[in-house]
């Protein structure tokens, strides 16, 4: 939060000086008071002592309002900062899960890539197993040939056409299996 822009507020502490302040103005009007009434006897009116508590109150009351406002600002500023720091947080809660967001994006989409791959190397291993499968077959009627088992011209006419047959099987497998795999490199490579 170093980049947070907050309120100025200044850095004294406000009931630090306030209730001295507000002690020091009492005692001052009660000596002011007090001097300028030394010479009389104590009264036991009740009117004279209500004219020194309005006396005392007109002095002490305008101070301590005083003291009120500033107490009042400096809470309305503690606010702000408090106000500024819930927003910086919302802001880099907001930024996180927009990056979480993006990162579940991203991690989706390498799933459904690895899938894809998956099932593309299945297919390729079938294709490659059925190859082998029709070359061993070929490779066995030629053993069989070569041996001599086909003897017979029908035999001989059943040996090539399985020959044939496996042959061009084959060499169409081989084409698919060449053409998925450069597809694949075209594909991943980018």
């Amino acid at each position: 939060m170093a980049d947070l822009e907050l309120p100025n507020i200044p850095k004294f502490n406000v009931l630090k000086w306030a209730v001295p302040l507000s002690l020091a103005i009492l005692t001052l009007a009660t000596l002011f008071y007090i001097a300028k009434f030394w010479s009389y006897d104590i009264s036991d009116s009740p009117e004279q002592w209500g004219q020194l508590g309005d006396y005392l109150g007109g002095l002490v009351n305008p101070v301590v309002g005083l003291i009120t406002v500033i107490l009042l600002v400096t809470s309305l500023r503690q606010n702000q900062v408090a106000l500024a720091q819930s927003r910086a947080e919302l802001e880099q809660a907001r930024i996180a899960i927009e990056q979480a967001t993006a990162t579940q994006k991203a991690t989706e989409e390498s799933l459904v890539k690895q899938v894809e791959i998956a099932e593309q190397t299945r297919n390729i291993n079938t294709v490659i197993a059925l190859w082998r499968a029709q070359m061993e077959i070929l490779n066995e009627t030629e053993e069989r040939e070569r041996k001599g088992e086909a003897n017979s011209p029908e035999k001989v006419a059943k040996f090539n056409k399985i020959k044939r047959d496996a042959a061009s099987k084959g060499s169409t497998l081989k084409g698919i299996v060449d053409g998925e795999y450069q597809r694949l490199v075209k594909q991943y490579t980018k």
